[in-house]
């Protein structure tokens, strides 16, 4: 792993009653948060690890809800079981013209400032590692992940989009990101062709060549990139889901922890 650069929150004792958030129903652990960007009020959920060494600091996980979900849609995933010395945030979106709520995908707009408020917020908070920036999400949290490693390549140290399409031209990424991405075969909702551009542009702008080689879950792994960032491409025989019975989310964790 990289060397870590620290967030300015690095040496303060974690104050107990930032923001007065308050325990919800999933557990002790996990509060529910709000930080203003573009002059809106935005929620998160925020499942932390032990913080009682001021000067240790922690990785950060961004999960990303998809179409017309919520906060609580995304928490579902766990982050903290299985990484947990993770700090581990769950974005809600705002309701899109129809009333529906979606991800943004403007590199200006709202959710671009959500994303660094909540991120410049918490790090001033607490001791983050900013060399450890993750973004995952399934679905339309899917193509915020890749939004955000497209668009803020500066910041994002990883991607991992599941069942997504990319949002936006590839020649508006701003750098190689290190790219873990699952896709189903049959998913009817988002194409199993998208997965594979998702596939094609992350190998692209991260410099991969050749054929990957492709390990015991089928999966290809492309680890020589010219860029340094490695990208994996994980088929599999399901549909619009996180296939978390077939071991690939351990995968997934495996490959983070690699970075």
């Amino acid at each position: 792993p990289p060397i870590p650069e620290l967030s300015p929150g690095c040496g303060t004792p974690f104050a107990d009653d930032w923001l007065e958030p308050y325990t919800v129903e999933w557990g002790e652990e996990t509060v529910r948060a709000t930080v203003t960007a573009s002059g809106v009020e935005r929620e998160f959920l925020l499942e932390l690890p032990d913080l009682s060494d001021p000067n240790e600091p922690h990785p950060i996980m961004f999960t990303f809800h998809g179409y017309g979900g919520a906060l609580d849609n995304s928490f579902g995933q766990n982050v903290i079981d299985y990484w947990p010395d993770a700090i581990a945030i769950y974005p809600q979106a705002l309701p899109n013209a129809g009333g529906t709520r979606a991800w943004s995908f403007n590199p200006t707009g709202q959710d671009v400032s959500f994303f660094i408020a909540m991120l410049n917020d918490l790090g001033s908070r607490m001791c983050i590692d900013m060399n450890r920036v993750i973004v995952q999400g399934t679905s339309n949290g899917g193509m915020m992940s890749n939004f955000l490693g497209c668009v803020r390549a500066d910041i994002v140290d990883g991607v991992a989009p599941a069942a997504s399409s990319f949002p936006l031209s590839s020649d508006q990424c701003t750098g190689p990101v290190p790219a873990w991405i699952l896709h189903g075969r049959d998913d009817t909702v988002v194409s199993f062709g998208s997965g594979e551009q998702v596939r094609d542009i992350w190998l692209s702008i991260n410099g991969c060549e050749g054929e990957g080689e492709v390990d015991e879950r089928g999966c290809t792994n492309w680890n020589d990139c010219s860029s340094g960032a490695p990208v994996v491409w994980c088929p599999h025989d399901g549909g619009h889901d996180l296939p978390r019975t077939a071991g690939f989310i351990d995968d997934m964790y495996a490959w983070i922890f690699s970075l």
